[in-house]
């Protein structure tokens, strides 16, 4: 016999959730104010959940569009530089070539000597 009705056999105050007969009347009431006790509703969630989901797309193509930039970018950097270096390779056989054609011309263009070093660049 549950504790309860052995409370009740002796007349002593027992709970609503020990009483049976009254549980009903707790659960219909539980089950009539559910929608005013709930905190979230799910219509509410499931709009939020969306609402999250597109943020979440539009945040990863975001940064795949940046990711893709960067790269571009880094790749225009490094263009950049292999360009400088090759000019300055071309630049210093230009030198080269004027120092050694002043040589075979017997002029003297270049300050000082006919070994002055190339002028650098600023």
């Amino acid at each position: 016999m549950p504790e309860g009705g052995v409370k009740k056999l002796q007349g002593k105050k027992a709970s609503v959730y020990s009483q049976p007969e009254h549980t009903g009347e707790l659960t219909k009431m539980y089950i009539h104010c559910y929608d005013a006790l709930r905190i979230f509703g799910e219509q509410a969630s499931a709009q939020k959940i969306d609402a999250q989901e597109k943020r979440i797309e539009e945040l990863e193509a975001q940064l795949d569009t940046e990711l893709r930039n960067k790269i571009e970018n880094d790749r225009e950097f490094r263009d950049l530089v292999e360009d400088m270096k090759d000019m300055k390779d071309w630049r210093s056989r230009i030198y080269e070539k004027e120092k050694e054609l002043d040589r075979l011309s017997g002029r003297r263009s270049w300050p000082n000597s006919q070994d002055a070093e190339e002028p650098e660049l600023a």
